[in-house]
């Protein structure tokens, strides 16, 4: 399925305040959409653990200390984690700072070696 159309998510508000408008890429732990904040309008990067991973602690766990680590860095090359939550399905999700740009394979495919 292409990143940009994946049904279930898309026009969803995650953790009440935050409208899912597009799937930006899938990895092999969770999703990363680009939403919006409901009132302020800001972009924001959403991304949440795959269902088959909701009910493996491990997993959760493992995402729960991303997000700490995460949050703890105070950096202009590190993305802001702004909230974290839980969805009804059991699915956790990091509500992070969007920043527009290419991915390191875009960038590659564009400049060769880095």
């Amino acid at each position: 399925m292409s990143t940009s159309q994946k049904p279930g998510l898309l026009g969803q508000l995650i953790g009440g305040r935050f409208r899912v408008e597009k799937l930006l890429g899938i990895g092999g732990m969770g999703e990363v959409y680009l939403g919006r904040h409901e009132l302020l309008g800001n972009r924001v990067a959403i991304k949440l653990l795959k269902v088959q991973h909701a009910k493996d602690q491990r997993m959760s766990a493992r995402f729960r200390r991303e997000a700490r680590a995460t949050s703890r860095v105070q950096h202009s090359n590190v993305v802001g984690i702004f909230d974290t939550g839980q969805l009804d399905d059991g699915r956790l999700f990091l509500i992070m700072e969007y920043i527009q740009g290419k991915n390191l394979l875009e960038l590659y495919d564009e400049v060769g070696t880095l």
